[in-house]
């Protein structure tokens, strides 16, 4: 059975992954962190190619590179690059990690086979959902002065987010618009009790709404829907790049958008990292470790 992990690099997410493992009986080990983020009980490396070399399963962060270069280590004052992982890396070590570079991946798969990206994983995708909508929702508390109560707010889109985000703001009282590009989608919207439209024409009624919740993953609020929204209306684009907004537009009329990316990681990492360490448990035990 493969006992040793390492987290490598990462956020307040990955030390969770890590005190979960350890509460498994997992030899847990860090890299990548200042000491001030690192229990004393746990052996925090300097050195990688022995950080690597005396661990089984090495955990990276979520993303684990932003810049195809280096390995994302937002609690280190150091920086460690991929192509050094990729060199001290040894045969059969399990590597996982969210979003991996795809030359990264190409390059560690020389050394071992077992290279996995646990953010493509289903089950983490669809319980990440409960955090990112919470944290929707509480940036919409916190940005707007008036309650969603009573509020008309649009959702675009009708994927994984949408379909719970619009599910808590009916809860919370919300006059809930939900648009969808395909009828079997509008009609499912309206037996849900909301009101529907055609994502394709919501520059019709855009002007309607408090709250703008993005979805989509493709420019849906462009010049033309800016154009014709309210003036306080707050746009919150919950969609991976390239976003759904025309963000410099907006902000040249003055409306107010937020990007709200990565929010698990934000405003839940304790239950953000607990999900990643189920989701990276699953593929060791497919594994046999």
């Amino acid at each position: 059975m493969l006992a040793n992990v390492l987290i490598l690099g990462g956020d307040l997410r990955q030390i969770r992954v890590g005190e979960e493992f350890f509460s498994d009986s997992y030899n847990v080990s860090f890299c990548g962190f200042d000491r001030e983020f690192i229990n004393s009980e746990f052996e925090l490396y300097d050195n990688l190619f022995d950080a690597l070399n005396e661990n089984d399963i090495i955990i990276m962060g979520l993303p684990v590179s932003k810049d195809a270069v280096k390995l994302n280590t937002p609690l280190y004052k150091g920086e460690i690059l991929l192509d050094d992982i990729v060199k001290c890396a040894k045969c059969q070590t399990v590597f996982l990690g969210g979003i991996p570079d795809e030359i990264f991946i190409k390059k560690l798969k020389r050394k071992t086979e077992n290279v996995f990206d646990y953010y493509s994983r289903e089950e983490l995708i669809i319980k990440n959902i409960i955090p990112t909508v919470e944290g929707a929702i509480s940036i919409a508390i916190e940005e707007t002065p008036f309650t969603l109560y009573g509020s008309n707010v649009l959702v675009t889109g009708f994927g994984r987010i949408s379909k719970l985000l619009a599910r808590y703001l009916d809860a919370l009282g919300a006059n809930v618009t939900v648009s969808a590009r395909k009828l079997h989608d509008l009609a499912w919207i309206e037996t849900l009790s909301y009101k529907n439209i055609r994502t394709s024409e919501i520059c019709k009624t855009i002007g309607e709404y408090d709250i703008i919740f993005n979805t989509v993953p493709a420019t849906v609020i462009d010049k033309n829907c800016i154009d014709n929204v309210k003036p306080d209306v707050l746009i919150i684009d919950l969609a991976s790049k390239p976003g759904g907004v025309d963000f410099n537009y907006a902000r040249e009329k003055g409306i107010k958008t937020i990007w709200a990316l990565s929010l698990p990681g934000k405003v839940a990492p304790l239950s953000a990292g607990k999900i990643i360490k189920e989701t990276i448990k699953n593929i060791l035990d497919e594994l046999g470790g």
